[in-house]
């Protein structure tokens, strides 16, 4: 290494452990003053008279705790001296996140949020907000958060433009303008957004009656078509994302709709549908698990399950129990028993006395001697197998070997785990 390069090399070394000494030193001295909580500095990427970068990253408990951010922001760019431009990327523990560079482009990475605040234009906000990750409780009005509330947006801009250009050209009425608007507004209550949108929509209005000042020799019937077919476009989209909002469940309602209708049809075929609304099983809890079915033996015969592989188990406040499984040729199987057992947070024990065996139009009932076994992470969110064993009075064997692919259980009811 040539001489200079040392020099240069020893140089960026000493500013970098100066930056970072700084900030440290910053922080400890005056940490009973400071809201540190939920969130650390990762790193300082620029800290100089123009601007100030730093990394921070947000623990998970507190990921969506709007208060956090902005302590880190006041600490950060307020109670600190910082550049003229002061600017910080959020991140989770485990995310990729910049390791050199001034200004960094934040869209390359896995980021939270991103603070950008500047002294010289007093412009100091989130640019930054992941709607997923970081919540919509609490996110800025400026990152339009919430089913519908960009496509809500939108119709407020739009709408306003059409009323004041409308105005400026003497156009006709286009529909219930104020109807539409206080039907979004509605919408948008439970967001806070109210106020956003009539801002948007009135400085829109003010934007449209000016339109002939701001664009000379402005073509008032060649535009009027298109206006309109951008506000009904917007109102249409705001329909479709509120109405999509309504009817869309969440991942794990989703999941549970699905394995509703499994659960159902395998009732339907261990029992006439009859006998089950007759009896209203009392559910009590109801888990869903997926993964890969590596042996089914039935009454001493090797069979398979249904494509889907995923196994269901039902607990009934009568203190009965069911791990039930599909066959590729549509026969349910379920294992039932009355007695269990958690000797171990990992491992749950179902003791067997019955095996039902239903095709459609048909079951038969086998008294069994057996056990099923669980084997579980200790908060029961993850299975990674479910072994059962069991032969009936003739010493035919019943046999299912499942095991998972590590995604969590899915609770249909009740808790995440058997008991």
């Amino acid at each position: 290494m040539e001489p200079r390069t040392i020099t240069i090399t020893v140089v960026l070394l000493v500013v970098i452990t100066s930056i970072g000494v700084g900030l440290s030193w910053f922080i400890n001295r005056n940490r009973g003053k400071l809201d540190t909580r939920g969130w650390t500095i990762v790193r300082q990427l620029a800290n100089d008279d123009d601007l100030t970068t730093t990394v921070v990253e947000i623990s998970p408990e507190s990921v969506k705790d709007r208060s956090v951010y902005d302590a880190a922001v006041t600490t950060l760019c307020s109670l600190r001296k910082h550049g003229n431009i002061c600017i910080i990327g959020f991140f989770l523990p485990g995310d990729n996140s910049p390791t050199t560079g001034r200004l960094v482009k934040w869209g390359d990475f896995k980021t939270l949020a991103v603070w950008w605040g500047n002294d010289f234009t007093s412009s100091k906000e989130y640019t930054v907000w992941d709607c997923t990750r970081a919540g919509v409780e609490g996110s800025p009005p400026s990152t339009l958060c919430g089913v519908g509330v960009k496509e809500a947006y939108d119709v407020a801009l739009r709408l306003g433009l059409r009323q004041g250009t409308g105005e400026f050209c003497h156009w006709p009425l286009l529909g219930d303008i104020p109807a539409t608007l206080s039907t979004l507004l509605s919408d948008m209550a439970k967001y806070g957004r109210e106020e956003q949108l009539k801002s948007a929509y009135a400085k829109m209005v003010e934007s449209g009656r000016n339109v002939g000042r701001t664009e000379r020799g402005y073509d008032c019937s060649a535009y009027h078509a298109k206006v309109d077919a951008l506000v009904d476009e917007a109102v249409s989209n705001w329909r479709a994302a509120m109405s999509h909002g309504r009817n869309a469940k969440r991942p794990e309602f989703r999941q549970m709709a699905r394995w509703l209708l499994v659960w159902i049809s395998m009732v339907r075929t261990l029992i006439s549908i009859n006998q089950v609304w007759a009896e209203q099983p009392d559910i009590e809890i109801m888990l869903g698990s997926h993964g890969s079915c590596d042996e089914l033996i039935i009454a001493g015969k090797k069979d398979s399950c249904t494509p889907d592989n995923s196994v269901l188990y039902t607990h009934l406040r009568n203190g009965r129990a069911l791990i039930t499984v599909g066959t590729a040729d549509g026969r349910v199987v379920g294992f039932v028993g009355e007695k269990d057992s958690q000797p171990q947070p990992q491992v749950y024990w179902l003791y067997l006395s019955r095996i039902r065996i239903g095709s459609r139009g048909s079951e038969h009932l086998l008294d069994v001697a057996g056990q099923c076994i669980i084997r579980m992470t200790k908060d029961g969110l993850i299975w990674s197998r479910v072994d059962c064993d069991a032969t009936d009075e003739n010493s035919a064997r019943y046999r299912l070997h499942f095991r998972s692919d590590g995604r969590p259980v899915d609770v249909l009811r009740g808790k995440h785990r058997p008991s």
